[in-house]
């Protein structure tokens, strides 16, 4: 089993399918089908069934895929790593939307500053897309809001945050310092798109709490969500760090909830067989420190508890 095995079949695999991996590694097919069998022969499993002209993946072929994808991946940033000159790297970071739109640019504005040549490669989507891009290597970490769902993560806390329940200064609820869960039911509820860290996690705190919403709204856009807010066409849960401002001016009222915690902590994630880059790990470190320094810079004095 070669090096050559494992890209053919990384490609085969992206592909789904012998023919067309061929064609992009300027193979003949035979060859591309002889190399899949060698490594089943090899490891004595079966990694793709072959159905009516098609491939399909099995269990283990997606299990060896994680190992293949990062073998591949680190023999080519061991290439790059030892071609390059005088280059100081590429970041290949992933954000969730929250921290992709508030806390990311800032921070690397400040690393920029002590690391002037470096390059930025970044994706900002809600977690779910954001964890697939990592498990695809298509970045080399992510800063996130929660916790991973897949085990094969490294999981680096870096700073914490809390979600806030918030209405429009005009709403109902905005008579209100602090309500209990239940008293949330007879409004309209405007809530993140599913895949989002936040979506997800008040799903789980409404599950929690026998709470049965049906969004009204449903949006990937914080501020399309602000904006309803503040005309007062509902309520919703968002982290604090996006309405910072809007709660300062008075825009946006934070009622307490009772009974539930709505703290939670940002992570950086990367792939357990992941080589990072040098300015990936210098990064990571002083995105540890940093963080909370500017979530201090912009400082609110806290809601009383409920």
């Amino acid at each position: 089993m070669t090096l050559r095995h494992i890209r053919i079949f990384v490609t085969v695999y992206q592909c789904e399918s012998i023919t067309k991996a061929a064609a992009k590694l300027h193979l003949a097919q035979p060859s591309v089908s002889l190399a899949i069998s060698e490594l089943e022969e090899y490891y004595g499993l079966r990694l793709f069934d072959r159905m009516a002209r098609r491939i399909y993946i099995t269990e283990a072929g997606r299990q060896f895929y994680s190992y293949a994808l990062h073998i591949s991946s680190l023999f080519d940033e061991m290439e790059k790593g030892m071609k390059k000159s005088g280059s100081t790297g590429t970041l290949r970071v992933g954000a969730g939307i929250t921290i992709g739109s508030r806390l990311l640019p800032e921070l690397l504005v400040r690393f920029r500053k002590q690391h002037p040549d470096f390059r930025v490669k970044a994706l900002i989507k809600n977690y779910s897309a954001v964890e697939e891009a990592l498990l695809s290597n298509q970045i080399d970490f992510a800063l996130v809001e929660g916790s991973p769902s897949a085990p094969q993560f490294v999981d680096i806390p870096f700073m914490k945050d809390r979600l806030c329940l918030l209405c429009g200064p005009s709403h109902p609820l905005a008579k209100k310092d602090c309500v209990l869960p239940d008293e949330l039911l007879p409004f309209d509820f405007l809530m993140r798109e599913t895949g989002s860290a936040t979506s997800e996690i008040v799903k789980s705190l409404c599950s929690l709490h026998g709470l049965k919403i049906t969004p009204a709204w449903e949006s990937a856009s914080n501020e399309a969500i602000i904006e309803a807010l503040k005309k007062s066409l509902g309520i919703t849960i968002l982290p604090r760090l996006v309405v910072q401002k809007d709660l300062l001016n008075g825009s946006l009222k934070e009622v307490g909830l009772k009974n539930i915690n709505l703290e939670r902590i940002f992570s950086i994630l990367y792939h357990k067989n992941k080589y990072l880059p040098e300015v990936a790990r210098e990064f990571i470190a002083f995105c540890s420190v940093t963080a909370e320094e500017l979530c201090r810079d912009d400082a609110m004095p806290e809601l009383p508890p409920g």
